[in-house]
């Protein structure tokens, strides 16, 4: 059977109709969304105007703020004492007793970690402060920062004068003063608040101590509290050059454990050391054990030596 080119080309009425609907489906469905914004759609017109007036009012009350801020900071800053005004500015006091205050409260009060630190260092070593003027011994702490702070230390101005009514006198009139690494208990016991007991444990304390480094140390024996020792602090001495120390390289385990700073599992790292590695070169040599930190070895070291031949 032939066919002729143009009967391909040709379409039968029923298809002719059917891609007739096809092509007007087409076009209306391209046309929909024109004609759906054209008939339906009403484009919505935002307003910030209010929005705007909000924002700008917000930015006002923040630039009112940060002037009377600067107004109050500019009124108290003294601009001849700058050093003094940063330090004041710095610092936020509040009443306080400097003995034994936790961390927390001298970084609230504006001091630096190590401001901090040199205190508690100072305290490690057995210092306390008596009078407000003790808090000038921390190094860390400048002349300036000690005047800003002195009004809020809770401590008395300065020590009991002497009084003979308290304490005996000699024949020249003067007040004895003793001396608490040498004296015995009866010289203990002329000071007021100090009886046979109390004067007996200091004096068995400090031999088993080694000697007394500071007169704070004193504090440490049951039955001195911080009243009694103020009291007793103006008419006591100190003298330090004839400590008991102990040989770390001879030493017992016993002997070292005996000392009332050290602990008997220090001792005992203290002597195993030893014997595993031999002898000590130098005292500082101790801080290899794992239990003896910076602030164990600051407190033991002065009872601590190394024999040489």
């Amino acid at each position: 059977m032939n066919y002729s080119i143009k009967e391909y080309f040709t379409f039968r009425k029923g298809d002719r109709n059917a891609l007739l609907i096809i092509l007007l489906l087409i076009i209306l469905i391209i046309l929909i969304p024109y004609i759906y914004k054209i008939f339906f759609y009403k484009e919505e017109i935002l307003d910030f105007r209010e929005f705007r007036e909000d924002i700008t009012a917000f930015e006002l009350s923040l630039k009112k703020q940060e002037q009377t801020r600067l107004r109050r900071d500019t009124s108290t800053f003294n601009f001849n004492d700058i050093d003094g005004s940063v330090i004041k500015s710095k610092l936020k006091p509040f009443p306080f007793n400097p003995n034994n205050l936790p961390t927390e409260d001298w970084l609230r009060m504006g001091l630096s970690e190590r401001q901090v630190q040199g205190i508690k260092n100072y305290e490690a070593h057995g210092g306390r402060f008596l009078v407000k003027t003790d808090f000038k011994k921390i190094y860390s702490i400048s002349e300036e920062e000690y005047e800003i702070l002195e009004p809020f230390i809770d401590l008395p101005v300065s020590r009991p004068a002497f009084t003979n009514e308290r304490f005996g006198q000699e024949r020249n009139g003067t007040v004895t003063m003793v001396d608490i690494n040498g004296a015995d208990t009866n010289q203990f016991k002329s000071l007021r608040g100090i009886g046979s007991k109390l004067s007996s444990r200091i004096v068995n304390y400090r031999e088993k101590l080694g000697g007394f480094l500071s007169k704070e140390q004193i504090l440490e024996v049951y039955g001195i509290d911080t009243s009694l020792f103020k009291s007793i602090e103006p008419y006591i001495t100190i003298e330090t050059s004839n400590l008991k120390k102990i040989d770390i390289n001879m030493a017992t385990l016993n002997e070292l454990s005996a000392h009332p700073y050290i602990s008997r599992n220090v001792a005992l790292s203290i002597v195993n050391m030893r014997r595993i590695h031999g002898s000590y070169n130098g005292v500082a040599d101790i801080l290899k054990s794992e239990l003896i930190d910076d602030s164990l070895f600051y407190k033991i070291s002065p009872y601590l030596k190394i024999e040489t031949e």
